[in-house]
């Protein structure tokens, strides 16, 4: 997976806030689909993008946004009920697969309406999933860590080497010591 700020490519870092409800925070992560994208092959586009998310050194929450552009600009996917339902129960799967287990505090997701006002077109979505990296242990997804690598504007989702698991430990283990 690779991100860039304000350009091309499939996964970018945002910039900067939008107007309405829509405002991403600054170093937020885009993910733009298709207009109504099967759930369980997103939950599995996410899965590596979410366990990044999680093994992230920043303390504060990370947001991913599904459904803006390469810009930020509210892009929006069709999404009924049962699509959005469908859409929670294969990411709750994918989080189930993260070991070790991720609490359910560390993540909050949301379908927001991608047309304003909502009743313009009442089934396109954006959706929202914030995640607070728990700091603690190191997560991986089928047995594989992910990182978010590479300075801001441009980020890669990448598999960790044993040298940046290592790293990974030996800063999160003095964090822990100093917060115990």
């Amino acid at each position: 997976f690779f991100a860039a700020v304000c350009g091309g490519g499939r996964f970018t870092t945002g910039c900067d806030p939008m107007e309405g409800s829509i405002s991403p925070k600054k170093g937020a992560l885009f993910l733009p689909v298709a207009v109504k994208p099967e759930p369980s092959g997103l939950a599995k586009k996410l899965g590596p993008i979410l366990c990044a998310m999680l093994n992230s050194s920043e303390a504060e929450p990370r947001q991913l946004w599904v459904g803006l552009g390469p810009q930020g600009e509210v892009q929006g996917f069709h999404a009924f009920r049962g699509d959005r339902d469908r859409l929670r129960l294969a990411l709750d799967q994918v989080l189930r697969s993260i070991r070790p287990p991720v609490d359910p505090k560390v993540h909050e997701l949301s379908f927001l309406p991608a047309s304003s006002p909502p009743e313009k077109d009442p089934y396109s979505f954006v959706l929202l999933l914030e995640v607070t990296p728990p700091q603690d242990e190191l997560r991986r997804l089928q047995g594989v860590a992910y990182a978010l690598a590479g300075p801001p504007p441009s980020v890669e989702v990448q598999e960790m080497t044993p040298e940046l698991v290592e790293r990974w430990r030996a800063t999160h283990s003095s964090a822990l010591e100093r917060a115990a």
